[in-house]
């Protein structure tokens, strides 16, 4: 942006910076459906955007007022959406072996091998509410919008110098909650106070089932 590379920028969220030092990008994350507003500045940058060399973002989440308003919205996505786009890699046959010659051994016969694609189910629900606490004086806003990913890979070890007769799936699940919560102050029609949470907390639990035993008690 303006000439400058992504660790040159400087990404906002109401005011605050967010952007990481390495990367250049905001390691915050805002649902679509929380944002009010958009700035992009690159050029003519005041000095409260100190370091930022290129341009700056800064994301206005939405807030309350003296009417009620609100939503409530959900984003899904799975496997099946997807394009099948899972590039082969070339190795060595593992149910081949090394073939003895008069002058040592041969490498074992190459193979390109795609591995199968994973069962993986995304969802986003979500909503989000506001107005007044104390009208013309005090507002609030809340909005939550989790995820749940779940993602299923499946191992089959009935091969050739494998385990013999297994075969496991390792289901993993991915619970994300996004909660904003904003209460604003007016003084005559400027805001003068505003309290503002964000969090962003992340749980993970995962299970391995053999087509053997069932579902192992046991996490990973």
């Amino acid at each position: 942006m303006a000439g400058g590379s992504d660790s040159e920028n400087s990404y906002l969220v109401e005011g605050q910076e967010t952007a990481n030092l390495i990367g250049g990008y905001s390691h915050t994350s805002v649902p679509f459906d929380f944002i009010d507003q958009v700035e992009i500045k690159n050029s003519g940058i005041s000095s409260e955007y100190g370091g930022a060399l290129g341009g700056v973002v800064n994301v206005i989440m939405k807030k309350g007022s003296n009417g009620y308003h609100g939503s409530v919205f959900t984003q899904f996505e799975n496997d099946a959406m997807d394009a099948n786009q899972i590039s082969t890699v070339a190795r060595y046959n593992p149910q081949s072996s090394q073939t003895p010659m008069s002058w040592g051994t041969t490498d074992p016969a190459f193979q390109e091998y795609a591995a199968k694609k994973d069962k993986t189910s995304d969802v986003f629900p979500g909503f989000t509410f506001g107005g007044p606490i104390w009208k013309d004086r005090i507002f609030g806003f809340i909005g939550f919008n989790p995820e749940f990913n779940d993602l299923e890979r499946g191992v089959n070890y009935d091969q050739t110098g494998g385990l013999g007769g297994v075969s496991a799936r390792q289901l993993q699940s991915e619970h994300t909650d996004l909660l904003h919560q904003r209460a604003s102050r007016l003084r005559g029609d400027q805001e003068a106070s505003r309290i503002r949470f964000l969090a962003l907390p992340t749980s993970e639990a995962g299970r391995r089932r053999s087509a053997r035993s069932g579902l192992l008690d046991r996490p990973f």
